[in-house]
């Protein structure tokens, strides 16, 4: 399956396209614990377990009933998703972080690129949790690396 992302300059949420059909989205808020992905009809929730919790439940919206957990590895630029018993790891691919990916141990099963506001996955899976994951672990990095950026220039102005 492949599916393209678009977001508009200084927006907060990505539109999934499946050829030129919307089929999801995924929200994304600044300053909130909570963010919310909906792919082929199916939202899901993504809550931080705390200010400085490196573990982020995946909530099914509708049931309120936690699917599964991400947990960040921050010093590596990793994450781990664990859905049920099965673990997945994600990963930058590229120096740019422009390229990332989802993986069961053994093979890429989601490939993620990135351009400036916008960018397109190929998946060998249907399982929407894991491509809402995939995007949600990005958004995340990308937080922090901006965060980060930010920090270092207003102590190097003073």
């Amino acid at each position: 399956m492949e599916l393209r992302w678009k977001e508009g300059f200084f927006s907060s949420k990505y539109h999934l396209l499946r050829e030129d059909e919307e089929v999801g989205e995924m929200n994304f808020k600044l300053f909130s614990s909570t963010e919310d992905g909906l792919l082929n009809s199916e939202r899901y929730l993504f809550k931080r377990k705390g200010v400085f919790n490196n573990k982020v439940e995946i909530i099914e919206s509708e049931s309120q009933e936690v699917v599964g957990e991400i947990i960040y590895h921050s010093l590596k630029s990793e994450a781990e998703v664990e859905l049920g018993e099965k673990r997945y790891l994600w990963k930058f691919d590229n120096l740019w972080s422009s390229k990332w990916s989802l993986n069961d141990g053994e093979e890429a099963l989601i490939n993620y690129r990135s351009k400036f506001m916008k960018g397109q996955l190929n998946s060998s899976t249907e399982n929407n949790i894991l491509i809402l994951s995939g995007l949600h672990i990005y958004s995340y990095y990308l937080r922090v690396f901006v965060s980060l950026t930010v920090m270092v220039i207003i102590i190097c102005s003073n």
